[in-house]
């Protein structure tokens, strides 16, 4: 296992594989876990095909849960190639599929990870979920300059209350290809009032920020938790599709919170 956080494939020229072969994915060692934070990686996976023994393909997509607190993630680029190697494989059925690509990627995170294989014929699974419009903040005007610091955030009251904010203008950069990455990020909490603009003035100062997807939204949880006093925390990132698939990371305070399902853009 390649257990460096530069990966093979990532940046280079990679033939795509004609056969289904786990050692082409590439893990990335994750950062120190910080404890009392939930969270999970839903990654949605729009190009995925099998073979059946008769050699008749079986196109569907599938959904992989990567738990927060593993050793490693995978890299998006080998996952991709790992599933196209896939449309070359014959198999009896889909559990065989949900199962070995569940052992590969649990053998690579070091922690039991999901998947599920939704036909197209069930593509109700994959709807279009539809945020509140009240909670979005980018019409707000912030006054202070975009940093990435916790004392931007301006909060008031004394009373704890539950608030929901989401923002279709958050951007940052792939730290390898240094190409733009986009994204819905979706904030609930619960305690002092947080002023809008000054969250909306925190998420831009991420548009020249290199880091990868899970990374962003794990910077976000810690920088609105240690600001304040709350009682209850969820940030979520819904990141546009590349290549394929779409990486969705949540991390909460508490083990209940739901993962958004898909949004408009993705």
């Amino acid at each position: 296992m390649n257990e460096s956080n530069h990966p093979r494939v990532l940046g280079s020229v990679v033939p795509a594989p004609d056969y289904y072969d786990a050692a082409i994915l590439d893990p990335i060692q994750r950062p120190d876990r910080v404890s009392g934070v939930w969270g999970i990686d839903r990654w949605r996976c729009y190009e995925v095909a099998w073979r059946q023994p008769n050699g008749v393909p079986v196109v569907g997509m599938c959904v992989i849960d990567i738990p927060a607190h593993s050793k490693y993630t995978v890299e998006s680029k080998s996952l991709k190639l790992y599933l196209n190697g896939w449309a070359y494989h014959c198999i009896d059925s889909e559990d065989e599929f949900i199962h070995q690509v569940s052992t590969d990627l649990t053998n690579l995170a070091q922690e039991e990870v999901s998947v599920t294989w939704i036909p197209l014929t069930q593509s109700s699974l994959m709807s279009v979920t539809s945020l509140d419009p009240k909670t979005c903040i980018d019409a707000f005007d912030f006054s202070q300059s975009p940093q990435r610091q916790s004392s931007i955030f301006k909060w008031s009251g004394d009373e704890s209350v539950s608030q929901s904010f989401h923002s279709h203008a958050f951007q940052s950069i792939c730290p390898v290809t240094g190409q733009p990455d986009w994204a819905t990020i979706c904030v609930d909490l619960t305690g002092p009032v947080l002023d809008p603009g000054s969250l909306l003035a925190y998420l831009c100062s991420f548009q020249t920020h290199g880091a990868f997807h899970e990374t962003c939204i794990e910077s976000i949880y810690q920088d609105i938790w240690s600001s304040t006093s709350l009682t209850e925390l969820t940030v979520q990132g819904a990141f546009t599709r590349r290549g394929g698939i779409d990486i969705n990371p949540c991390r909460s305070s508490h083990q209940n919170a739901i993962v958004m399902g898909r949004l408009i853009r993705q």
